[in-house]
């Protein structure tokens, strides 16, 4: 009784200390925690974080191109809009912009004119830009 005893007692010894064996088998080889990031992972997080980032900045360049020539555009039927009201026919130059409105008569005798409007300008880089407007009106001069 006293040698089962001892053997209960050696086994459940021998499982403990295999017990703690794998604990320490599964922590760092110089028997310390691990804390923080390594250096390759915070490289690679800077990496990312720039690549973002850069990725940002030239969609936020594209949108505010866009928003200049959507600018421009808003400009040049604006200035369409006051030609038209003016009923100016013929070449004229507004802050940079050349509007040029032609009108055609449909039929001998009606009162309807079709009108061309044709707006140019150029862009800041030198780009030659155009856009071309149609539309008509009844002729004011002719008596019925």
């Amino acid at each position: 009784m006293y040698i089962r005893s001892f053997r209960n007692k050696i086994t459940t010894v021998i499982s403990r200390s295999v017990y703690r064996m794998n604990h320490v088998l599964s922590m760092p080889a110089n028997g310390s925690k691990r804390q923080g990031y390594l250096l390759i992972e915070l490289m690679i997080a800077v990496a990312a974080l720039a690549v973002c980032s850069l990725l940002v900045a030239q969609l936020q360049a594209h949108m505010v191109g866009r928003y200049y020539e959507a600018e421009q555009y808003l400009k040049a039927v604006n200035y369409a809009h006051r030609a038209f009201e003016q009923r100016s026919v013929g070449t004229q130059g507004i802050d940079g912009y050349t509007v040029a409105t032609t009108t055609h008569s449909v039929q001998e005798g009606l009162l309807y004119q079709h009108i061309i409007m044709e707006v140019s300008w150029k862009t800041a880089t030198g780009v030659s830009k155009k856009i071309t407007i149609y539309g008509g009106m009844l002729n004011e001069n002719q008596s019925v």
